[in-house]
């Protein structure tokens, strides 16, 4: 079987509708259609699209192996200039860089009066913007992983209530679709299907921090 077919296989084995499934990866229902047709070409070109295909994968629960056909390479760097051309460059590159720092030091030696060096300022992620609140309905075993780390693994009870903050992705394992009601940036969503039938929801942040 193709590993396009594959996917639509697994989703459609779930009883998920495109729609659904966009809602719960937070891809647009019309690349989701593209991945499961294996028109690649109709996805944003660059990382966004090898992104998306793993993302969609992990979602139902198919191992990258399976699809490696449909998984777009990594981008290698463009055909440049000779060996030679880039290594003389590269010097140039490293001489201005010497230059800079030493009229930047010799700056801070013929100050008249000492004054401390600052620190380089650290460069820090911006503040996390996926926000996801669960509320327990039905008793049951939960897992929850927050950008790749596993943060919750054990059984809740009804009325429970958790809040998890990610810069990249969250992931609930639901005992069953109508276990819990789920929030996500505001914005309530609702499990399609079968409702007695366990249900893993992921939350992807697919914009580019600035």
């Amino acid at each position: 079987m193709s590993a396009h077919l594959l996917l639509r296989q697994r989703r459609e084995a779930r009883g998920l509708s495109l729609e659904e499934a966009a809602g719960a990866t937070r891809i647009e229902a019309r690349y989701l259609s593209a991945i499961e047709h294996g028109r690649l070409d109709q996805l944003p070109d660059g990382p966004k699209r090898r992104a998306w295909v793993l993302s969609y994968a992990a979602f139902l629960e198919v191992d990258p192996a399976q699809i490696a056909s449909l998984v777009p390479p990594p981008e290698r760097p463009k055909p440049g200039l000779a060996p030679g051309v880039v290594w003389g460059m590269s010097a140039v590159a490293i001489g201005l860089a010497v230059l800079l720092i030493g009229r930047q030091v010799k700056g801070w030696w013929d100050r008249p009066t000492p004054v401390d060096v600052p620190e380089l300022a650290r460069i820090e992620r911006s503040e996390p913007d996926q926000h996801v609140k669960l509320r327990v309905v039905e008793a049951g075993r939960f897992k929850v992983w927050v950008d790749g780390e596993l943060a919750v693994d054990e059984r809740l009870d009804a009325d429970q209530r958790l809040e998890f903050s990610a810069h990249d992705r969250v992931e609930l394992q639901l005992p069953t679709a109508g276990s819990a009601r789920v929030t996500y940036n505001g914005e309530s969503i609702a499990p399609q299907g079968r409702q007695d039938e366990p249900r893993k929801l992921v939350f992807i942040d697919d914009v580019q921090a600035p």
